[in-house]
């Protein structure tokens, strides 16, 4: 898509110039939940624009016309079948995801990725620096975390990155730690899945404790 690498603001510029008139406080959305085109560019779902543009159905279809608009000027995309096993698990691990337990486990492992990724992974190929290979690794990451806890602390997102650059350490971060950028990644990507959830009583509850 288009939008990849554009920041929260520039793809606040962008949406307006297609003729969406973004309020203050929904400009606010976006940057309280880290919105930005890499974010769109990995896939935003119903609900997550329904809390973007809240009480506007009109703003809602305009950016869901936008976001067509941006997919059809890619100039071709490869489409896999998914097989009725990686539909199952992916449909798990999205119910799971809502169930917020009792932490990451000590035993935590990292998850099997989709065919055409594992396979460039299994090669060493660094798939940090191609951006949809990246947003698919964070999304795994995420929906393994997530049957365990939608509120991970710190000291779990680093355990989940870290166990990563375990596994794969030719995908280490240049510099630092070497695992800084996938905890921010992993941290955004949780905070913005959490947003639909602030109504339910279950997460909020858990938030609490």
């Amino acid at each position: 898509m288009a939008l990849a690498g554009l920041s929260t603001e520039g793809l606040l510029r962008k949406i307006k110039e297609e003729g969406i008139d973004v309020s203050e406080a929904e400009a606010q959305r976006f940057r309280d939940n880290d919105v930005d085109g890499d974010t769109v560019d990995c896939g935003l779902t119903k609900s997550m624009i329904a809390v973007l543009f809240q009480g506007s159905y009109k703003k809602q279809l305009k950016f869901n016309q936008f976001l067509s608009k941006q997919k059809e000027s890619v100039i071709s995309i490869t489409l896999e079948p998914v097989s009725p096993e990686e539909w199952q698990q992916g449909t798990s691990s999205a119910s799971s995801s809502l169930v917020t337990s009792v932490g990451l486990p000590s035993t935590f492992g990292i998850p099997i990725f989709p065919k055409s990724l594992q396979t460039k992974l299994d090669h060493k190929e660094p798939c940090q620096n191609n951006p949809k290979d990246r947003h698919t690794i964070i999304r795994v990451l995420y929906e393994a975390v997530a049957q365990h806890t939608m509120y991970p602390t710190n000291a779990e997102y680093v355990q989940a990155v870290k166990m990563l650059i375990v596994k794969y350490p030719f995908l280490r971060d240049l510099e630092g730690n070497g695992y800084h950028t996938w905890h921010m990644s992993l941290k955004r990507k949780f905070k913005f899945e959490r947003a639909p959830l602030i109504d339910n009583d279950e997460v909020r509850r858990s938030k609490a404790v």
